[in-house]
């Protein structure tokens, strides 16, 4: 009965696999498509056919053809096509037509991932969690900038639970006001303003502040907070946190189950740090 199933699953890997085997549609909704290979037809139906089926053999028959042998994949008792087991993919061209992509990708070949506040940005599997944080400190940043802050202070930081006693690793961080050399070094844990150390410091501004518009002011409130506040009165200076925590599905043990199966995730996998942050946002007078 073993080598029986052995068979069966060689050979159905083994039978002519068309396009529409392996590559799925770029305009299924995230929730279909969060993790994806990006490549061309011969690159993708070469990964397929070069999976080591009979590593996980034990466990497909265990769990009666399923192949569920790591946790993203989807338990379906009545899937047949052992193709689409391995990951959704979408075809090279689609790709670069329907999403974007950090500079110098995709690569042929290469998994990536998107979060569902911006669902048509990629980023590559390895550095998806430091892509996001440094997403999402753009838009606190541009935040900001949008409503004439005159400096940035740290007065909290934590990271992996505990209290940071270094920099907070930004560097060039693109605003409308300029690029930001955010590199602060210190000890921060200090509730006074003036001792707390500044993260950016802004260029005294030539317009009118302005609303900022932007998916992750949902993910925290203090930020729609900060922007009514500042809109509606002249605030000389508000509090806002900052937290990047979720893993969004990007585990270690995803990333080591694609690297097992030869899958390209775009190098070595970078793991989340849970990131609590508390900033002082100082403004320019309003005139």
């Amino acid at each position: 009965m073993y080598w029986k199933k052995i068979f069966e699953v060689d050979s159905h890997l083994n039978r002519t696999i068309s396009s529409k085997d392996i590559f799925i549609s770029p305009s299924l909704p995230v929730s279909k498509r969060r993790i994806v290979m990006v490549g061309d037809y011969n690159t993708v139906r070469d990964l397929v056919l070069r999976v080591d089926w009979l590593k996980f053999l034990p466990n497909y028959v265990f769990t009666k053809a399923t192949l569920n042998f790591l946790d993203f994949f989807e338990n379906n008792d009545d899937e047949k096509d052992y193709t689409k087991k391995i990951l959704s993919a979408i075809e090279l061209d689609d790709a670069l037509e329907h999403f974007s992509f950090p500079p110098q990708h995709p690569i042929n070949g290469g998994v990536y991932a998107c979060y569902d506040l911006q669902p048509d940005c990629y980023f590559p599997l390895a550095s998806f969690h430091e892509f996001i944080y440094q997403t999402k400190m753009n838009a606190f940043l541009e935040l900001c900038s949008n409503l004439n802050a005159k400096e940035v202070r740290v007065a909290y930081a934590e990271e992996d639970g505990k209290k940071v006693n270094g920099n907070l690793g930004l560097e060039n961080v693109p605003t409308k006001a300029g690029n930001l050399d955010v590199n602060v070094d210190g000890s921060f844990s200090s509730a006074n303003m003036t001792d707390a150390d500044i993260l950016c410091s802004f260029p005294k501004p030539q317009y009118k502040e302005k609303e900022f518009h932007s998916p992750w002011l949902a993910s925290e409130p203090t930020w729609s907070a900060l922007q009514r506040m500042r809109l509606e009165r002249d605030v000389s200076q508000l509090r806002a946190k900052f937290s990047h925590t979720d893993e969004m599905g990007i585990s270690t043990k995803l990333a080591a189950g694609f690297q097992k199966m030869g899958v390209n995730i775009g190098g070595e996998f970078s793991t989340l740090k849970r990131r609590k942050y508390e900033f002082i946002v100082e403004f320019w007078p309003k005139e």
